[in-house]
């Protein structure tokens, strides 16, 4: 997970959310003074807004720029599975 949380708010929000919701992955800060610099080596189509989200393993590589229901992403996370 990338977080991209301004890194003065690490420790007053970033870090209260990952023990809060418990979440078991590496989380990444990005800390990048152009933003835009990487933007396209996500996705070439992205606009830059968040909600993203980046799937992919070996076979497979698809970017939504949109929210989803825990249920939605579970749904599409298991798709990716072989």
């Amino acid at each position: 997970m990338v977080s991209l949380d301004f890194p003065k708010h690490k420790q007053s929000r970033l870090l209260p959310f990952i023990s809060k919701n418990k979440l078991q992955s590496k989380v990444v800060l990005l800390d990048d003074a152009d933003e835009n610099y990487w933007i396209n080596d996500i996705n070439a189509n992205w606009s830059g807004a968040i909600p993203a989200t980046l799937i992919y393993n070996s076979q497979k590589r698809d970017f939504y720029e949109r929210s989803f229901t825990k249920n939605e992403l579970l749904n599409l996370v298991e798709s990716f599975n072989p």
